[in-house]
């Protein structure tokens, strides 16, 4: 209930801010989304260099896992390069 001399609209709570059960949804589909920068600054990103799919096996150093005594490494090599399509 707005005490006498409150300047606030009404449904604004205590900001000022229209709550957004108090503006209709026609009003505030413009509000869903706002880019940060306008978007005739926003530039398409340059092509990422090809990686081999199988590089997280060949920099990090291979756990101690052997299934049927062969190296997990040797078992995920083969996978990893059908994924990558070499």
């Amino acid at each position: 209930m707005p005490e006498p001399g409150d300047v606030r609209a009404p449904g604004t709570g205590d900001t000022g801010v229209p709550e957004p059960g108090d503006v209709p949804f026609d009003e505030r589909v413009g509000d869903f989304y706002s880019p940060g920068v306008p978007l005739s600054r926003v530039r398409p990103r340059p092509r990422a260099t090809a990686v081999p799919a199988d590089l997280l096996l060949r920099i990090l150093e291979p756990p101690a896992v052997k299934v049927r005594h062969i190296p997990l490494v040797d078992l995920l090599r083969k996978p990893y390069r059908e994924l990558g399509g070499d």
